[in-house]
């Protein structure tokens, strides 16, 4: 219902209206996302799109397009990260959250609560840094502090009986709690809705974001049905289950940081360019991003790492 009222209030993308041939409604939605004081900018970037509406208008995209060589490396990117987010453990703990609390003693109805009411408060954190801290930095950090708390909650939960020691199940709450923090902060809205919007070229947009969704989906019907087989005592029991999904995360990092490219404010079609890049340049290229982002410390330049790929 929200989502319906929300949609009343929300324009159409400038792509579109140019499509449509409404050039001056697309200059006005976006100037109200870049901002009044971008005039010189907005005129070069409408000045795009239409170029590209034109050129898309005598192209035809195919789904044999989608799997050809020259998008793998953007289906790949554009796939793995919503997907893998639902292997972030995520769904393990939000579908399953009342066994494990009920198995600490807890009511596992009031802590599933206080976990759904922690990930929406936390959603918000997403939409306010997405924008302004940029969607790599998001993922980095989120997929960080998603590793810690799952790795952090299995040692305790693997070496402590947490049903006898009420500081081991407040640490394990804690943990969680952190788990779910960083997911929805972070993961939940940046990779899952907003990386996959923003990677695929303009052509095959539509395909290329089913797919996507298709394989996020898939990935949550895979851990509900796993999740319940790993946390039987005589499989992997929850710390087991912990551990597995915390792997993803730590697959995650690296693919991120050298795969994936800052899409903030990059328009579809310079993201395209980025990605038909050699691999080995498309690594080096994000190693550079990675290290513009840190600090410099003295006697180091920030492209030498990057060198060294």
């Amino acid at each position: 219902l929200f989502m319906g009222l929300g949609m009343l209030f929300m324009p159409e993308s400038p792509r579109y209206l140019a499509w449509k041939g409404d050039t001056d409604q697309a200059r006005a939605v976006l100037r109200k996302l870049r901002g009044s004081d971008q005039e010189k900018k907005l005129a070069a970037e409408i000045a795009e799109i239409e170029r590209d509406v034109q050129d898309l208008k005598m192209q035809k995209s195919s789904w044999k397009e989608l799997f050809s060589g020259k998008l793998a490396l953007t289906m790949l990117v554009g796939i793995f990260i919503p997907t893998v987010s639902q292997f972030s453990g995520i769904n393990a703990i939000m579908l399953y959250s009342a066994t494990i609390f009920n198995d600490m003693c807890l009511s596992g109805i009031a802590m599933t609560a206080v976990i759904g009411v922690v990930n929406f408060l936390f959603t918000f954190i997403a939409v306010f840094l997405s924008d302004k801290s940029g969607r790599k930095p998001l993922l980095l950090t989120g997929a960080t502090g998603m590793l810690l708390g799952l790795v952090a909650s299995a040692a305790i939960i693997w070496t402590i009986d947490y049903t006898t020691n009420k500081s081991a199940a407040n640490g394990i709450v804690f943990l969680i709690m952190f788990f779910i923090a960083n997911y929805a902060s972070t993961w939940g809205a940046v990779a899952s809705w907003i990386v996959p919007s923003e990677v695929f070229p303009m052509r095959v947009r539509g395909k290329a974001i089913g797919l996507a969704t298709m394989g996020n989906w898939l990935a949550n019907v895979i851990v509900a049905f796993v999740t319940p087989i790993l946390i039987r005592p005589d499989v992997a029991d929850v710390s087991g289950t912990f551990m597995f999904y915390a792997c993803f995360m730590f697959i995650a990092i690296p693919f991120v940081a050298f795969l994936l490219p800052e899409t903030k404010g990059v328009p579809l079609e310079e993201m395209e360019e980025k990605f038909s890049l050699p691999l080995k340049e498309h690594i080096r290229n994000n190693a550079s991003e990675l290290c513009r982002r840190r600090p410099k410390t003295q006697g180091s330049k920030p492209d030498d790492f990057a060198n060294k790929l």
